[in-house]
């Protein structure tokens, strides 16, 4: 993987605690995305292809909760950058 790839690592817990907040105290499919986010960060050698379907979701996720006042005032967000680097690292590792 390429280092702009591996940028996404770094959205890790931001998106990790994000994904939690979201579930409004019930686990469904985020929290488990959370840990396996979290995981990844602490061992991020166990990375692999079928990781690349989570962090499509998580990207469509972060997009779907996207601040849209300030996406129409031209700003950019942290979920819009997070979400583009787990979009490309997702597409690195299904491809």
């Amino acid at each position: 993987m390429n280092g702009t790839c591996t940028a996404a690592f770094d959205w890790f817990p931001r998106v990790a605690d994000e994904l939690e907040l979201l579930e409004a105290g019930e686990r469904s499919w985020r929290s488990n995305a959370a840990d396996r986010l979290r995981v990844l960060l602490e061992q991020p050698a166990q990375i692999d292809r079928s990781d690349g379907e989570l962090l499509a979701v998580v990207a469509l996720e972060l997009s779907g909760e996207e601040d849209e006042g300030a996406l129409k005032q031209g700003r950019v967000t942290w979920r819009s950058l997070a979400a583009d680097e787990c979009a490309e690292l997702a597409a690195a590792l299904r491809g």
